[in-house]
């Protein structure tokens, strides 16, 4: 299922709007450890963007994610250079490409929708239950 942990941490989580609260009666498990699924999961999230939308701040000066810090970085897999935080920047600068020619760019987390909403706030997300992502498009300026 989704990673609830990134709903806690944004404040999403609401076990009122999950499909396995049945009449007032909550799971078991009540935690954030959960299955947490809404009855909703597009209209979940764009609720979710929305909130997101309005606390997120724009970067006007850049076109893409940089990462300053690069001192502390760890290699992964033993590649010199390359570090998780390396693929991390190129995902989002990746999705950032493709909506901005117009094509639909899939992310896994709400950390890298967070991230390109400071580049481009007027993003369109759907999620895909079945491949656990969301699918990000673009709508074409007049």
């Amino acid at each position: 299922m989704f990673n609830n942990h990134e709903l806690w941490r944004y404040g999403f989580i609401d076990c009122h709007s999950c499909k396995y609260c049945q009449d007032k009666v909550f799971c078991k498990r009540r935690s954030r450890t959960c299955n947490f699924c809404p009855h909703d999961w597009n209209l979940y999230i764009n609720i979710c963007i929305n909130n997101l939308r309005l606390t997120t701040e724009s970067i006007t000066k850049q076109t893409k994610l940089q990462r300053t810090n690069k001192e502390n970085a760890v290699s992964f897999d033993g590649w010199y250079g390359f570090t998780a935080d390396t693929y991390y920047v190129e995902l989002v600068n990746d999705t950032l490409w493709l909506l901005r020619h117009h094509q639909t760019a899939y992310v896994f987390s709400l950390d890298h929708i967070v991230d390109v909403l400071k580049f481009e706030p007027d993003i369109r997300v759907t999620y895909d239950v079945t491949s656990n992502s969301f699918a990000l498009t673009l709508p074409k300026k007049n």
